[in-house]
């Protein structure tokens, strides 16, 4: 039997494919990519704060940034350019390198296989002075609506659900401590951004003002020198950061590549 699946049947089918896996590891997947969508706007020079906040009553989590917003309205075809950005693929504005010289997210995929693969998905955004929202349910739209809000700074609110019929490997769920020792990780590739983690009862913040610099300074416990040696170069369109310090103990390289850790190493 030979079939042809949907951009969502493919994904809430084999969301392995997108997402890495279908058990818990995937939520994680998914978590990271609404917050790297968010990192990407930082970088680009909109907003100096996101925030985390989990619900564990619902296994639901929230990303609030602060950036330009997810852009809406109708296109000329008649298409809900929102409600396109988060079910289809390869729909975004990452495409033009020059509207982004550096992010983590460049296929148009990401936000929109959280969506798919979410068992309810909602999404504001806040843009020129108006905001528009659209939710969803297992991938399909429910309801969208745009009003005014002058009031409200611009950026984009996303609240999600992983669906547990798509990662249904396991026991799905988000865990605080370990998403503040992921938003650690990540602040110090954004000097300046603060990231704001909470569930209700605890709240951490992170604000890395030296960037990786501040890194190595707290993971050096015994250096053999004061100061932390840095070099940086760029040729227009890529560019590399370094900070190290000599120590003691055993080595410890860490890296980072467009915003995401390479828990592996390798050469990017």
């Amino acid at each position: 039997v030979v079939e042809s699946l949907s951009f969502k049947e493919g994904v809430r089918t084999r969301i392995q494919m997108y997402l890495g896996s279908d058990d818990i590891e995937g939520t994680y997947q998914a978590l990271k990519e609404i917050i790297n969508n968010s990192t990407d706007e930082a970088l680009a020079g909109y907003g100096k704060k996101i925030e985390i906040t989990l619900y564990p009553t619902t296994n639901g989590i929230r990303v609030r940034d602060y950036g330009r917003g997810v852009p809406f309205g109708t296109r000329e075809n008649g298409e809900n350019v929102l409600v396109s950005i988060f079910t289809k693929s390869h729909t975004g504005g990452k495409f033009d390198h020059d509207a982004y010289k550096n992010a983590s997210g460049l296929n148009g995929i990401g936000g929109s296989c959280v969506c798919l693969s979410s068992y309810y998905f909602e999404v504001t955004s806040y843009r020129d002075g108006k905001k528009a929202t659209a939710t969803f349910s297992k991938g399909e739209l429910s309801t969208y609506k745009e009003s005014s809000a002058k009031n409200e700074k611009s950026g984009t609110d996303i609240y999600f659900v992983p669906d547990w019929e798509v990662f249904s490997n396991g026991e799905i769920g988000y865990d605080f401590t370990r998403i503040c020792n992921d938003i650690k990780d990540i602040s110090y590739l954004y000097p300046g951004i603060e990231f704001i983690v909470s569930n209700g009862n605890d709240k951490k913040v992170y604000c890395a003002k030296n960037g990786i610099v501040d890194f190595v300074r707290e993971n050096v416990s015994e250096p053999l020198h004061k100061h932390i040696m840095t070099s940086s170069a760029s040729n227009g369109i890529d560019s590399i950061e370094i900070a190290f310090q000599w120590g003691t103990q055993r080595e410890t390289p860490y890296v980072f590549v467009n915003g995401l850790r390479c828990p592996e190493l390798g050469t990017p």
